[in-house]
């Protein structure tokens, strides 16, 4: 979806507005502020992204009246010009003094270096773009990869004094933004490949345009939550060493504090200034925002029925979308809070009841993921004075908090009542619990309950904001919870007393309240193929969707997302080729469950492939030890995961075949060796004459040695049904109605093989 009559697909000009809005405001402030470095090298880049994102998005271009040589130069030109000034910004941004050479040198001298030597002038004698575009992304690239590294250790230096949360954060933060953006070289030089991989799904000859959009820009959002982080985190130290110096002041000297608090006064002002243009500036993001929800929500409509896999890949980005929609909202609304700002008017008549029975289909579609069984006991007409949009907010809070922290097949219970003239709202499920040392921390902004493994952590701004909101409405908030027997969340509101003609006013659904759904994986038995099987064992559900889905495609895969799940499965399955499991996992980890497979006899034989985080040389040891056949390191291509799979399997055939092979040789009768070897050669001749594969001709030697059609199938580890196939395929192609009819034709006897 092309926008203009122009090359410039509909995401990258939705990624442009957002920015473009973004970046006025930033200038707006720097005005204010011109002695502010780090907001001016932030806009440099900020500009820097737009300009590539326009240029690289429009040209090339024939409809445009400009050589498409000068169009291709320019388009690498104002790359280029983004990659040299990538590790500058984070040279003086983050005060990473080891990247210096890299901030001037190191770019000069790889990236304008190869622009100029490798791209422009071949391109200009050549006039072979493809080929010019390869060779000059070899060097950025090891270059890139280069300063990824360095920028490890750069960190490492900068930050061995500080351990806390907040720099593991900003370090975080800093890998995903340069990861992303390392993708670029990648891109480009398999930008031909991307196309025509794309063209059929984008309907857009330039694909490889909204892969490349989408993954760098992402680095950009990485580096613009780091830049709001740490303005904020300027903000409050500045107002902090502001009141230090103020209290200092009034101990040397009484006569100075009328000048300090005049100083207070101001900074107080300017940091008001600063988190009130934070404020709008949430306000002002929910626009494009709202603008990229809907117009992707009209692209996935129009083309899901074309391209099923297209749609899917397509709500993951939409579900991300919706997720960091949610937690800017939730960042800004507690800013908003916490300079006393009233969220909400609840000056409205609402039906409460109403508006938690229109959240339960939601709830109960998100509940069936996990299989959690969600059970209600709602009042009818419980009239509440409360703004509605506000009752959905805790009401989706509770509830998704309560599905996140409940096992599967876990049970919940949502009540509405009125007790002792009190609206009595409770949510209790059987999951993990709260430890009694967390009852009132959870309700602090940025808590979390930090379990060992979870893939639901998030910013910790939910009940924050639930509990402004009880606050608010005079409510009270009663927790209950035990770790390992479940939790009660039960919040008490006054009964609306008014006129009972008054109607009651409807919650609006904002669809950013909606959680996410990722589906669960679709179990794939085996069919009767003999396609390999693949057992595959991983806890996070997109992870586990998206492997399915690719190796769905070229073997048939069973799925479990856990250990203890993965040993039950293997049990029931009548074949199984290879495993590949997670390693930490909750209920059961890829240690357990490779320990306990390689511990049965039924089993043993069974490959694994370790997938994992953890990259310690002692973890690997022990994964191998434990008789895993290979590593494979997150993040990771799929492509290396076929890779391994397919030679895994290979081997795997061929020495089945070398045993078949002697087996065959031993149970030769004591005929000659010279007769033994003419025969052989006679039958593969003849094999070869009816154009018999090599699996068919094994299956030819078992039916002459008289074994049934089971005895075949267990001993090529395929299925019965397999079998018959074959046989049918080979008295097809041999023109045979009989046993015996074949093995002549074959010249073969009962006998050859017993």
């Amino acid at each position: 979806m092309l926008v203009f009559h122009t090359e410039i697909h509909i995401i990258t000009f939705l990624v442009i507005l957002l920015e473009l809005v973004f970046f006025f405001y930033q200038i707006i402030y720097y005005l204010s502020r011109p002695s502010d470095k780090t907001r001016l090298y932030y806009l440099i880049l900020l500009y820097l992204f737009i300009q590539h994102n326009f240029i690289g998005g429009l040209f090339p271009d024939k409809n445009i009246p400009i050589p498409i040589i000068i169009q291709n130069i320019l388009a690498y030109a104002v790359a280029f010009m983004l990659g040299m000034y990538f590790p500058y910004y984070f040279y003086k941004a983050f005060g990473l003094v080891k990247l210096k050479f890299y901030a001037y040198w190191g770019s000069i001298v790889f990236l304008l270096g190869p622009f100029l030597l490798c791209f422009i002038i071949p391109y200009y004698l050549t006039n072979d773009f493809a080929l010019s575009r390869k060779i000059t992304m070899i060097v950025p690239a090891a270059y890139s990869y280069s300063f990824l590294y360095s920028l490890a250790r750069a960190i490492k230096i900068r930050n061995q004094t500080e351990a806390d949360r907040n720099t593991r954060k900003e370090i975080i933060g800093m890998y995903i933004a340069v990861i992303l953006f390392t993708m670029l070289p990648i891109i480009t030089f398999f930008e031909t490949d991307l196309n025509d991989m794309l063209r059929p799904i984008l309907h857009f000859h330039n694909g490889s345009q909204v892969v490349e959009i989408i993954t760098i820009n992402s680095g950009l959002l990485a580096v613009t939550a780091l830049f709001i982080r740490q303005t904020i985190k300027q903000s409050r130290r500045e107002y902090e060493k502001l009141l230090e110096s103020e209290k200092k002041l009034l101990e040397v000297n009484s006569d100075l504090t009328i000048k300090v608090m005049e100083r207070t006064h101001e900074l107080e002002l300017i940091n008001e200034q600063r988190i009130n243009t934070f404020i709008n500036l949430a306000h002002e993001t929910k626009t494009p925002l709202t603008l990229i929800n809907n117009y992707l929500n009209e692209y996935i409509e129009k083309y899901k029925e074309t391209s099923a896999e297209q749609t899917q890949e397509l709500n993951i980005i939409r579900n991300s979308i919706r997720k960091l929609t949610r937690d800017i909202i939730n960042f800004f609304d507690l800013e908003r809070i916490r300079k006393g700002f009233h969220l909400y008017d609840h000056n409205q008549i609402c039906d409460l009841s109403c508006i938690i029975q229109e959240n339960l289909p939601l709830f109960r579609r998100y509940a069936l993921q996990k299989e959690i069984e969600i059970t209600d006991d709602i009042e009818e007409q419980v009239m509440i004075q409360a703004a509605p949009e506000a009752l959905d907010r805790v009401i989706n809070n509770l509830i998704e908090n309560a599905i996140k922290y409940t096992s599967y097949q876990g049970k919940i219970h949502i009540s509405l009542n009125i007790k002792d003239s009190k609206i009595a709202f409770s949510v209790t499920d059987n999951g993990i619990g709260i430890p009694d040392s967390m009852h009132e921390k959870v309700f602090y902004p940025y808590s979390q309950l930090n379990h060992e493994k979870s893939n639901f952590q998030g910013m910790g701004l939910g009940l924050s904001i639930v509990k402004k909101i009880a606050d608010d409405l005079n409510g009270q908030i009663v927790l209950k919870s035990k770790p390992g027997i479940g939790t009660e969340m039960l919040i008490f509101f006054n009964v609306y007393e008014g006129l009972n003609h008054i109607p009651p006013t409807i919650s609006e659904k904002d669809i950013n309240t909606i959680p996410e759904f990722y589906p669960s994986p679709t179990l794939r038995p085996t069919t009767e193929t003999s396609r390999p099987v693949l057992l595959l064992v991983e806890d996070n559900l997109q992870l586990l969707n998206f492997i399915l889905n690719k190796l769905s495609v070229y073997y048939e895969v069973y799925t479990a997302m856990s250990g203890h799940e993965a040993i039950d499965q293997v049990k029931k399955m009548k074949r199984l080729d290879l495993i590949i499991s997670d390693v930490m996992m909750d209920k059961g980890d890829g240690y357990e469950l490779c320990k306990s497979i390689s511990s049965q006899v039924d089993y043993c034989h069974i490959p694994f492939i370790f997938i994992t985080a953890k990259t310690t040389p002692e973890d690997k040891i022990k994964g191998l030890a434990l008789g895993a056949i290979d590593y494979l390191y997150k993040p990771f291509l799929i492509e290396e995961l076929q890779y391994k799979i397919d030679s895994l399997l290979n081997n795997m055939a061929l020495q089945r075949k070398a045993v078949i092979d002697n087996a065959y040789k031993s149970l030769l009768n004591g005929n000659s060796k010279a007769d033994a070897s003419s025969e052989h050669d006679s039958f593969l001749s003849s094999c070869k004459t009816y154009g018999l594969t090599t699996r068919e001709q094994e299956i030819v030697r078992f039916i002459a040695k008289g074994l049934t059609h089971k005895e075949i199938a267990d001993s090529l580890y395929i299925s019965d049904k397999t079998v018959s196939k074959h046989i049918q395929n080979i008295f097809d192609k041999a023109s045979a109605s009989n046993k015996i009819e074949l093995l002549n034709k074959l010249n073969l006897t009962l006998a050859s093989f017993r």
